[in-house]
């Protein structure tokens, strides 16, 4: 699988939307070998611009401290997974927390689950209803 982590100062950013640059990272499914893929640099950032960049990169999961609901939701209807309120570190920590199944994260769950409704009700501003 390939996971894109945004960057701000070689650390994971605190907003997903303001982020130019991805590191990006394959993970062998079955041995959890990791190997560094890579950066993608983004003429534009945001939200509505970034998941189509990073789907024609392959990713298929992204690794997000803050996210909006609508990131979330343009992401996934992509088809590329979001793990969200993921403590800001270097991107190497981070895989290395992800492959030991030591990561706290929100799941994609949560992200599929509250995506009809707009938001996820736990008082971060995205408008939910839920």
């Amino acid at each position: 699988m390939r996971i894109a982590i945004p960057l701000a100062d070689n650390k994971l950013a605190e907003d997903f939307g303001d982020a130019a640059t991805f590191t990006l990272y394959d993970i062998d499914d079955e041995t959890r070998a990791v190997r560094h893929a890579g950066r993608a640099e983004l003429t534009e950032s945001g939200c509505f611009v970034a998941p189509a960049k990073l789907r024609e990169q392959g990713v298929e999961i992204v690794v997000a401290h803050g996210i909006s609901q609508n990131g979330v939701n343009n992401l996934l209807a992509l088809g590329i997974l979001t793990l969200r309120d993921v403590a800001v570190m270097p991107p190497d920590a981070i895989v290395a927390h992800l492959v030991t199944g030591s990561l706290k994260a929100t799941p994609p769950e949560a992200a599929i689950h509250n995506a009809p409704v707009g938001g996820c009700g736990n008082g971060c501003g995205c408008k939910s209803k839920a």
